[in-house]
């Protein structure tokens, strides 16, 4: 019995619940606690799922089963809404308030006649600017862990390092936000490095060499940007030590690489018998093929393809995409284009090609702005192109048993 003057709640506050002697508890539980002046305690009783908490006789007592409320299992089943077409929240994210509103027009006549008409009169965006938009979101979409591209020739001279440099430009200005690098796989003396503006002397080697590389600013180190956001590994420029870069090595940098950057592009040799290619080709989710619009350039190209059929790449073949790059301003004839497009689209994914453009011809530093608007515009096309591929890809692929 509680000491009167006393509050029950302190005894309560320090001495836990148990039900550790049955006896004990049955007996208190058919007991009418009074205080110390005879009255009812007006110390509360409360309740809880399956049982009633005596704070006076610090008991449980457990009340029979047809008192205790059912438990729902129901209630508590992650039950997401919103995802269903059917439902009405669905239907509600797509219902269209605010009326008549829309973007005004970005270009063409459409344009000129929103500014005459001080803004009154909008007839939106024209067909083509919607399907630019459509174009960068594709561009944009979500890469589930990293995407690595091989940029590939057996033949050079046919623009596989501008090629490299442009489309990553592309991809680093439009999918903001993400991180897209370009290494310099090319054993014998790439000049991947010379097509952006360099801020580092280290090379491929040195980063190799560097131990502390657990975050971005340490990688970032060994790296040239170019003005669209694109970073460039430099390849060695010691010959001697540039032939040596070996698979295990080319594995390593990409240990390093597809833990900070989304998207991964590889600007390889002129050949396909060498380590450092084994590597690419055994981590790629897609490779580019590029080709000069002529007889040698198809037949290299050619080449190539049936080779990584003989030796268990043909996943990569079905994936890879052909540009037909027109080196110089003589290359227009459509039917020269028309047949070799029709010589390779049955064995690959597309077939893609880029126009003359003296800025690239330069094969300086690349800037987009200096393009001519249809060379860009063939870019921008080529990167939706392999971005269709983003969401079926989950990693490197497995190679066929040859």
């Amino acid at each position: 019995m509680p000491v009167a003057g006393k509050s029950l709640y302190a005894a309560t506050a320090s001495t836990p619940l148990t039900d550790s002697h049955p006896g004990e508890t049955r007996a208190a539980s058919h007991a009418e606690p009074h205080a110390s002046n005879g009255s009812r305690s007006a110390q509360p009783v409360t309740h809880s799922r399956g049982g009633v908490v005596d704070h006076q006789q610090h008991t449980l007592r457990q009340l029979p089963e047809w008192m205790i409320e059912p438990v729902d299992s129901q209630r508590f089943v992650d039950q997401r809404v919103g995802d269903d077409e059917q439902s009405l929240t669905y239907s509600a994210d797509r219902l269209d308030l605010a009326g008549a509103r829309r973007l005004p027009p970005g270009q063409g006549w459409r344009k000129w006649l929103w500014h005459l008409t001080f803004h009154k009169l909008n007839l939106g965006p024209s067909p083509a600017e919607v399907r630019y938009a459509e174009r960068v979101a594709t561009i944009r979409q979500p890469i589930t862990g990293d995407y690595k591209i091989g940029v590939v020739s057996l033949k050079g001279g046919v623009g596989k390092t501008t090629t490299t440099v442009t489309l990553g430009s592309v991809f680093a200005h439009l999918r903001k936000g993400d991180r897209v690098v370009a290494l310099d796989g090319n054993p014998d003396f790439g000049n991947l490095s010379s097509r952006v503006a360099k801020q580092t002397n280290t090379t491929v080697k040195d980063l190799l060499a560097d131990e502390n590389l657990s975050r971005y600013g340490d990688v970032r180190r060994h790296t040239s940007q170019n003005l669209h956001g694109l970073e460039v590994v430099a390849g060695e420029r010691d010959l001697a030590q540039s032939e040596q870069f070996s698979k295990a090595e080319f594995e390593r940098v990409m240990a390093v690489l597809d833990q900070h950057y989304s998207l991964i592009f590889t600007d390889c040799g002129t050949g396909v018998i060498n380590e450092a290619m084994d590597g690419v080709l055994e981590s790629a989710n897609a490779l580019i093929f590029v080709s000069s619009a002529s007889i040698d350039g198809a037949r290299a190209v050619s080449a190539n393809i049936e080779w990584l059929r003989l030796h268990g790449y043909q996943h990569l073949v079905e994936r890879a995409v052909v540009i037909l790059n027109l080196t110089n301003k003589l290359n227009k004839a459509s039917a020269s284009i028309d047949q070799l497009r029709q010589h390779f689209s049955p064995h690959v994914r597309a077939v893609h090609v880029i126009p003359f453009d003296y800025h690239l011809a330069e094969g300086s530093v690349v800037n987009l702005e200096l393009l001519n608007k249809a060379t860009l515009r063939s870019f921008e096309a080529l990167a939706e192109i392999i971005a269709t591929d983003f969401p079926s890809a989950t990693g490197k692929h497995t190679r066929e048993a040859s």
